[in-house]
């Protein structure tokens, strides 16, 4: 069930909203699928205060819960006897809370500059379990607490009828603290703390400016940006190191697009993108095993990733016809990816009892994505709609010479609306 109240009066507004969920497991034609039901709740508020025509303070808040969720996908052989013993994951409770002040100004006359700021806090709460189906009890908990604090501001300023500026800042902290307890073999009586990390921490800042420029048939869209990321911990690998945990990255992004308007069906265009990506708090930190049966070894060395893409394409439209085709070429540097390491290096790296299902997350030179894509609607008759899509990727790992991991499928799809 979902309700949603909206209320106002004078310079006041108010929005409440609540939506529950109670869901059975899954039937299936072979019958009813066990651990696939989960319940769920859901609120958020908001309470708006006009100061005056152009100008309004907001306060908003968010909480989501999910209770029993199992995830049957997760179900795995256990180390200490494959044939006959398995695990699934499963989270007892998750919940994700956000709290926002907010202000907001509509510019108008001689300042025709619109603004919005915002101060917020989002904190998720996970608890992460490892069922033994065997023993029908837990094997390895782990509870987690993420919480950032931030702050955004943006503004956008028609300087000129040609131009449309928009800037703007974003900064915010993250911390987390996990707290994993495992069973200990052969009788998983006995829980011993297993920390993958502890009190981490990362902050972040960033600001851009871009112009969105008109002129006449041509359009240009130019942005940059530039972020730093910094990122510390106390200890990781549970306590075993508390030294060379710090890391910094920074970096210019942005872009640049341009499309012509030769005629209404006739709109090519092209634009080149550059970005950048720190590494999170488990790609750095996060040291023990994980669900796909690899024990990680923690990667505080890790760099930032960076991409640049290239687009080529035109699209168009009118009344009873609208059709787009583009293709594009993305080259990410510094690529992230959990890397296996065997001999000596797995012993170094997870030590000797799992030296045989180590990973460590690792920087590879580059991995190439191309693609093409394209739709096409077409009105045969009043009411009447004719529709065509495809897509087709390739990604290529070139350090390893391989298919890039993870690529979709190629797509066509054939459609009729009447």
């Amino acid at each position: 069930g979902t309700a949603v109240l909206n209320a106002g009066q004078g310079d006041h507004a108010l929005m409440l909203g609540a939506s529950l969920a109670d869901i059975d497991d899954y039937e299936s034609p072979h019958g009813t699928v066990p651990r696939t039901g989960y319940e769920s709740d859901s609120f958020i508020g908001q309470y708006r205060l006009r100061i005056d025509p152009k100008q309004q303070l907001r306060v908003s808040a968010q909480q989501h819960r999910d209770q029993d969720v199992w995830y049957p996908g997760s179900t795995r052989p256990h180390a200490s006897n494959p044939a006959s013993r398995s695990t699934i994951t499963h989270s007892p409770e998750q919940t994700r809370q956000l709290l926002e002040l907010g202000y907001n100004r509509q510019g108008s006359g001689n300042l025709p500059i619109n603004v919005d700021a915002r101060i917020y806090r989002q904190q998720m709460e996970r608890q992460i379990y490892a069922w033994a189906n065997w023993l029908e009890r837990d094997i390895s908990t782990n509870d987690v607490t993420f919480r950032t604090d931030g702050i955004d501001a943006k503004a956008d300023w028609l300087a000129h009828p040609q131009h449309l500026l928009s800037f703007g800042i974003n900064a915010w902290e993250m911390t987390g603290n996990p707290d994993r307890w495992l069973a200990s073999p052969p009788t998983f009586n006995n829980y011993v703390s297993n920390n993958p990390f502890q009190h981490a921490r990362i902050k972040a800042i960033g600001a851009y400016l871009q112009d969105d420029m008109h002129f006449n048939q041509l359009n240009l869209l130019a942005g940059l940006r530039y972020d730093t990321v910094k990122s510390t911990a106390e200890s990781m690998n549970n306590g075993a190191r508390t030294s060379g945990l710090d890391g910094k990255d920074d970096a210019f992004s942005g872009s640049l697009g341009a499309i012509y308007e030769a005629a209404p069906l006739l709109r090519p265009y092209a634009s080149y993108a550059r970005a950048f990506r720190a590494p999170g708090m488990r790609e750095r930190y996060e040291s023990g095993p994980r669900g796909d049966g690899y024990y990680y070894a923690g990667s505080p060395e890790v760099e930032a990733e960076h991409a640049d893409q290239f687009e080529l394409g035109v699209k168009g439209g009118n009344q009873r016809v609208s059709h787009q085709i583009s293709a594009y070429y993305n080259r990410i540097e510094n690529f992230l990816t959990g890397q296996i390491l065997s001999g000596p290096a797995a012993i170094a790296a997870c030590g000797a009892a799992n030296a045989g299902n180590c990973k460590k997350n690792v920087n590879l030179g580059s991995v190439t994505i191309k693609g093409i894509e394209g739709n096409a609607r077409w009105q045969v008759v009043p009411g009447h709609w004719l529709n065509a899509g495809f897509s087709t990727l390739r990604g290529q790992n070139n350090d390893l010479d391989e298919p890039l991991f993870q690529m979709p499928a190629d797509e066509l799809s054939l459609g009729w609306e009447g």
